[in-house]
């Protein structure tokens, strides 16, 4: 089915009348050999949120095809005393109202995080009780003045084009809060704090991507804070029930254990031909809701142009992590006066420690979150997590009722939770990250200008493929 101008601009993309729907198939394959007029390839919160937004329009030629036998990407729901947990990406806050407008429209509701009490520091083994949370991860307020003001000199479109792009990216992050005189002792601890959030030390990174990253969050101060930050709620039923919602609202149009292999003809004279494990699709538009180091292992041909093949090759890998999950009787920490917050720091590596236990504190769960560099089998890392939690809330911490474990780093179709990009590699990207490519358009939160990186970037970029994608059949795009 191709649109016209006057059809596209009654699309429900833009809150107007729905187009006429075109039939519904069963399967992705067509016996005439007809083309759908989309195809999303990605079933996490991206690829499912443009599917969404070609849905409410009132179209329905389109799939959405996932490698995975679920849906939800880096979201993903275990069960703990019966309580659902983030083992993916886990908190939403203020600014991210893309994911909150999502939600509200699926009927999913939000709820405060708890924060309540005080938090803790372990270093060498020893327990530091600070009054309050953890307190701002830069303490010194003309330091973060600083870093949020050159923040906004990098566009968040093109980072690359920023004022002394290729020098800001030959610096790392760590060495720009060196040079500004951050005490060596405060940097240390906030080196490993601040990998949680950008999954690799300060040191490590490059200073234009954290500015980048700052800046498509509004603030440094938003990134990191938990209440009114990126980390004051969290979503009914977890973080993968959007995505659960919306396969369930989108029906046979998603096909799961579907991965790609292929993709050629992408660059126009007829319709893209994917090749998948169950065969072949043909698509006059192809959505990649994925992140570009996963796109990477997809062949192209013709070959991509060089300038995105290189955004695909130098994408960073790592980031990947581990959660565990701990479940009690009740959250009895909080007798204490204790938020369940804690940080441990362990050597060049560091592990989070969060209160996970549903709103009404029916029973207790700690969520506990460590990056790749901590080893070990699962048994091995559940008895060293136990004994940080026994030092940090006593002895009752010992002996959980139940213990869930995710380890990112083991999942085929996860190349990295979040993306740390190091110093040398932004500053040369030469095409948006988000800019089609003939007939593929690009999505995933990696590719987002607002909260990239997070839900809510996951959303908004999936909205904005499908619109584009939309767009280019309304002018007659192949």
């Amino acid at each position: 089915m191709t649109m016209d101008r006057r059809a596209f601009a009654r699309m429900g993309a833009f809150g107007a009348a729905s187009l006429a729907a075109a039939p519904l198939l069963s399967g992705c394959a067509r016996s005439t050999g007809d083309a759908l007029d989309v195809l999303i390839v990605g079933g996490g919160l991206s690829g499912l949120a443009a599917g969404w937004e070609l849905h409410k329009g009132g179209f329905r030629d389109f799939k959405v095809i996932e490698a995975r036998d679920r849906v939800g990407g880096r979201t993903l729901n275990q069960t703990v005393n019966g309580a659902p947990v983030e083992s993916g990406a886990t908190w939403v806050g203020p600014g991210q109202t893309a994911i909150y407008d999502l939600c509200r429209e699926l009927g999913i509701g939000t709820f405060h995080a708890h924060w309540t009490g005080d938090a803790q520091l372990v270093e060498g083994g020893v327990v530091h009780r600070l009054s309050g949370d953890l307190g701002p991860p830069i303490q010194n307020p003309a330091l973060l003045a600083k870093l949020e003001a050159l923040a906004k000199t990098v566009p968040v479109e093109a980072p690359w084009t920023a004022p002394n792009a290729a020098a800001l990216d030959a610096r790392t992050f760590g060495q720009f809060l060196l040079d500004e005189g951050m005490p060596r002792e405060e940097f240390h601890v906030f080196n490993l704090f601040a990998a949680q959030t950008f999954g690799a030390r300060p040191d490590q990174l490059s200073l234009l991507f954290v500015l980048h990253y700052i800046h498509a969050a509004g603030s440094y101060t938003l990134l990191e804070s938990m209440d009114g930050g990126a980390q004051q709620d969290r979503i009914v039923g977890g973080s993968q029930a959007p995505s659960l919602a919306l396969r369930e609202r989108l029906g046979d149009a998603v096909r799961l254990a579907s991965p790609v292999t292929k993709i050629s003809n992408w660059n126009g004279g007829g319709p893209v031909r994917i090749e998948t494990a169950d065969g072949v699709i043909k698509a006059r538009r192809v959505i990649l809701a994925l992140s570009p180091s996963q796109a990477a292992e997809i062949a192209f041909d013709p070959p991509l142009p060089p300038e995105r093949q290189a955004i695909l090759d130098g994408w960073p890998r790592g980031g990947s992590g581990f959660t565990m999950h701990f479940g009690y009787r009740k959250p009895f920490w909080r007798d204490a006066g204790l938020s369940g917050l804690a940080v441990e720091l362990l050597g060049d590596i560091s592990m989070l420690i969060a209160d996970l236990s549903p709103p009404d504190g029916s029973t207790g769960i700690i969520k506990t979150l460590g990056l790749a560099g901590i080893g070990g089998p699962p048994e091995a890392r559940k008895e060293a997590a136990l004994r940080t939690l026994v030092k940090c809330f006593g002895p009752e911490a010992a002996t959980p009722t139940e213990w869930v474990f995710q380890d990112w780093s083991k999942e085929r179709y996860t190349r990295g939770c979040v993306s740390p990009i190091g110093p040398g590699f932004l500053s040369k990207v030469k095409v948006g990250l988000g800019a089609p490519t003939g007939a593929l358009h690009w999505a995933g939160t990696e590719t987002s200008t607002i909260w990239m990186g997070y839900m809510d970037g996951a959303v908004r970029a999936g909205r904005r493929a499908a619109i584009e994608a939309l767009g280019m059949l309304a002018g007659g795009g192949a």
